[in-house]
């Protein structure tokens, strides 16, 4: 069963995709800031049974030019966080028939997620991601990212930063953090892009991991991130390309773990990571664990070694 999560940046966010896991659905992460013919798009492509929204969003979206219908006809049950009346539409006979509504185990190949591609060369598309992908992400980044990283911090608990709109597949990583026993602090919808504002939050709540993409990051550096009197310990990049100088700062900045990431929506947030280290050339590493990569030419045949 798919439910769409229609919620602007909060717990509320986390609270809900983690109860729909619980439940034995399927997220379908929706941002509420993106143009309403996206969030339009996606609804009807996904055709959510649920809906979990809040009542501003609701007359928000309602309330936009063009998006006349985008909640009206819709069959499923429209669940609002901050009207708990309507908790109950999301149950068959309402809270009566609550306690004899069970969710059996969910299988390993059982849908957790449906995220939506930029649509950059295109219409966005939905890509289906299981839970079997899902625990091979958190359990390989738990054994090679999160544990040496609680170890180089003396065993204590780390904060992890979110920047990501979670309608994006990057945002999954920071979750997995959490998923290891660590706090995620979710940056609030009006510091999005706002790179001096996402400074002062590192220092102020004295944020341990940091994960954004090399065009923010560079914006992050130039405002201090690597100096100051608190840096991260952890600073994460992926979803584009490296650039030398941006590779060089992470690699060279004094009790800084950089690590690059890759990898297509397609196949659950990372494919690839490694260390980034000073002097070495900008590259995507190696697999991550549970998966193989393959190098091939235009015509897709395997290429030779080197």
């Amino acid at each position: 069963v798919r439910v769409g999560v229609v919620l602007e940046r909060s717990v509320e966010v986390v609270v809900v995709m983690v109860a729909v896991w619980k439940a034995g659905g399927v997220v379908v992460p929706v941002d509420p800031a993106h143009p309403v013919e996206r969030v339009g798009l996606v609804l009807r492509e996904a055709a959510p049974v649920v809906l979990v929204t809040s009542s501003v969003v609701r007359d928000r979206l309602a309330g936009s030019a063009g998006s006349a219908g985008l909640f009206d006809g819709f069959a499923g049950s429209v669940v609002l966080v901050d009207e708990p009346d309507s908790w109950d539409a999301a149950v068959p006979g309402g809270s009566a028939a609550a306690g004899s509504v069970s969710a059996g185990p969910v299988g390993l190949d059982a849908a957790a997620y449906v995220v939506f591609t930029s649509g950059s060369t295109g219409r966005p598309k939905g890509v289906v991601v299981s839970h079997r992908s899902l625990a091979n992400l958190a359990v390989a980044h738990r054994v090679a990212v999160v544990e040496p990283a609680v170890a180089r911090a003396g065993g204590r608990r780390l904060r992890v930063l979110n920047v990501l709109s979670f309608a994006f597949d990057g945002s999954v990583d920071p979750l997995v953090w959490m998923l290891a026993g660590h706090t995620m602090h979710v940056l609030p919808g009006g510091l999005m892009g706002d790179s001096a504002g996402i400074v002062e939050v590192v220092r102020r709540e004295r944020i341990d991991v940091v994960d954004v993409p090399p065009s923010l990051l560079e914006l992050l550096v130039a405002d201090g991130l690597l100096t100051g009197e608190w840096v991260p310990s952890v600073v994460a990049t992926g979803a584009e390309a490296v650039g030398s100088t941006l590779w060089e700062a992470l690699g060279s900045a004094p009790g800084v773990t950089g690590l690059n990431f890759y990898g297509p929506t397609e196949c659950t947030v990372d494919v690839s990571w490694t260390p980034i280290n000073s002097g070495v050339a900008p590259h995507i590493g190696r697999p991550v664990a549970g998966l193989s990569v393959y190098i091939l030419d235009g015509f897709l045949r395997p290429v030779p070694v080197g």
